[in-house]
């Protein structure tokens, strides 16, 4: 058992970080641009944002490796770089401010296929992108923000990861409760599927999602709970966003995000973070709940 399995086991919640790209964009990245070639032209300002989270409270650190991998990319608008030096970058930037005891997860996006020659391509591409988080030493990998189990299926079918593997899955609010964003499939659906990997996957979860409430997010983790023993975790973000001006704003604050995370917890999560729009500040709040309160909770996995 390795150590991160353990920790997700042990009955004591991990707390990861909040989102990167959009604490990127307040130092200046640009909408559309990729967050990740900044691992090698502003390492700086990655670590930066690492160390904050750290700073406040996280122990299990995404490297800033999403789309780290050139099938994600359009050749045209995007310059071509060495996505293996990115990736290697990316993680050793978190290990580096990761804390005594901590986890870094190398963080693999769901496949994009708007503008791509194939869906082929991604998958390959996504493989490609696991063994180089592989290679690069991540504690685990996070195949995150998924909503098709058919190409999940297909990512993980010839892959033989050397690491623990986590899912999590974005969901959409319908009139019949959250569904898969691409598909007509709920949580159970999603947990089944994890099930089936048990071997290589050793955690399920849910993050990001469109219209997705912190109610909702707690009712994917109740259904996924019922349909699974594997240790649960959410990365909620922080409400869909809303233009004001000439910005783009977060409605979800960090109080909310500390008054739903004793019921995510009591829904089942071992492992708490943030998606988009959450910041180093959603992270503390998180801790406040958890330092205060820990004692009453003891996840049985």
């Amino acid at each position: 058992m390795t150590s991160l399995v353990h920790a997700l086991r042990c009955g004591q919640i991990l707390l990861m970080d909040g989102a990167m790209g959009t604490e990127l964009m307040k130092a200046g990245l640009t909408p559309g641009s990729s967050s990740e070639s900044w691992n090698l032209s502003k390492p700086d300002a990655v670590r930066r944002v690492h160390a904050e989270y750290v700073t406040h409270g996280a122990r299990c650190l995404l490297a800033n490796t999403l789309l780290a991998r050139p099938t994600a990319h359009d050749s045209s608008t995007t310059p071509k770089l060495d996505w293996a030096r990115v990736i290697k970058a990316g993680v050793e930037l978190a290990r580096r401010e990761c804390p005594p005891g901590g986890f870094v997860l190398g963080s693999v996006g769901p496949p994009v296929t708007t503008g791509r020659p194939s869906a082929c391509d991604e998958v390959a591409g996504i493989r490609w992108q696991l063994t180089q988080l592989q290679e690069a030493g991540v504690d685990g990998i996070l195949l995150e923000t998924q909503t098709s189990l058919a190409a999940l299926g297909e990512v993980l079918a010839d892959s033989k990861p050397t690491v623990p593997l986590l899912l999590s899955f974005a969901f959409r609010t319908t009139s019949s409760g959250p569904m898969l964003a691409d598909l007509n499939e709920g949580p159970e659906e999603a947990a089944k599927f994890a099930e089936r990997w048990s071997g290589a996957v050793i955690a399920l979860g849910v993050n990001c999602g469109r219209e997705m409430s912190l109610k909702a997010v707690c009712d994917v983790l109740r259904r996924y709970r019922r349909t699974t023993k594997l240790p649960l975790f959410a990365r909620p973000n922080a409400g869909t966003p809303e233009r004001r001006g000439d910005a783009w704003c977060y409605p979800v604050a960090p109080q909310d995000i500390a008054d739903a995370t004793c019921e995510m917890v009591n829904a089942g999560a071992t492992m708490l973070g943030g998606c988009c729009g959450t910041t180093p500040l959603h992270i503390a709040a998180m801790l406040e709940v958890l330092g205060r309160r820990a004692s009453a909770w003891s996840p049985s996995i």
